[in-house]
């Protein structure tokens, strides 16, 4: 029987029993982590509406919701899954059995416990699971981990597998200080992570720039990192009603400021994404590698 690493080893290398060339001539999937240093700052609801832009700019995106105890993409879809990610691992469900869909063919799968329960699936369930794991990017451009927030063993460990991470905040200096603290726990861990800032409830543009430029300058003086910019959302009172009426506000309310800022925050996410090099491993490889160590 192989050990685990020698499983891991084999998936990694591309070697896992029934993978065909139509995978291998896929591009791979682009595994992204949303996440804030404090709850509260809108980053669920984030996620859901960033998925729905890139999916009405062509991408079949899927999200896998990894706020353990805190889950609430339902919530902000309005729809209630069946199954979760854990089923998966213990082997009663395919993945295709837990993914719900939702608006604009974005698809939504559970965690439950699931996610956290990669790091500790037994050898002889591994191989099964990760060929599971493997055909989501057959069917998927972009993978979204909404992840918990906050400093977390769990969190961190999430944040540093995924290609890049998305992270949100808003212009609170308690929040600010908590993305801060979070950025420099994930920088400790690799340093090489991909880190692209959203600033939410911003007051209007002149703010959010001079948030991101202070926040920048201090990664790049104390931590040594370029953190990019993706772009802000203005505080927008369309948002708050789409959300108690348990709609996507790019759906309810499509024209308002929201909604038009969002829309520019996927075309720069799609640009960066045309622009930087492709790495020999990555997606649900790299993935892969990076969550199991």
């Amino acid at each position: 029987m192989l050990s685990q690493e020698e499983v891991l080893k084999k998936f990694i290398n591309g070697k896992s029993q029934g993978e065909g060339s139509t995978y291998k001539n896929k591009e791979r999937a682009r595994i992204i982590s949303v996440t804030s240093g404090k709850g509260g700052v809108g980053k669920t609801n984030f996620t859901v509406n960033f998925a729905i832009e890139l999916a009405r700019r062509g991408k079949k995106v899927l999200i896998i919701d990894a706020d353990f105890g805190l889950s609430n993409i339902d919530v902000v879809l309005g729809i209630t899954p069946r199954y979760d990610l854990s089923q998966v691992i213990n082997g009663k469900r395919r993945i295709e059995e837990v993914i719900t869909d939702g608006p604009y063919g974005v698809k939504f799968i559970s965690g439950g416990s699931g996610v956290y329960d990669l790091i500790s699936v037994n050898r002889d369930d591994i191989e099964m699971f990760l060929s599971e794991l493997l055909r989501l990017e057959k069917i998927v451009d972009v993978i979204i981990f909404d992840t918990g927030a906050g400093v977390n063993r769990n969190n961190i460990q999430l944040i540093q597998a995924s290609d890049e991470v998305i992270l949100v905040t808003t212009a609170e200096p308690p929040a600010i200080v908590d993305a801060y603290a979070l950025t420099k726990t994930v920088i400790k861990v690799d340093k090489a992570t991909k880190i692209r800032l959203v600033i939410n409830r911003a007051e209007n543009f002149s703010e959010s720039e001079e948030i991101f430029n202070k926040f920048k300058n201090v990664a790049h003086n104390y931590l040594g990192i370029d953190i990019k910019k993706l772009g802000y959302i203005t505080d927008d009172f369309s948002v708050s009603k789409a959300v108690k009426a348990q709609k996507p506000f790019t759906i309810q309310f499509p024209n308002c400021t929201a909604s038009r800022n969002i829309s520019e925050i996927a075309k720069r996410f799609l640009n960066i994404g045309e622009s930087e090099p492709k790495t020999e491993v990555s997606g649900i490889r790299r993935f892969i590698k990076k969550m199991f160590g």
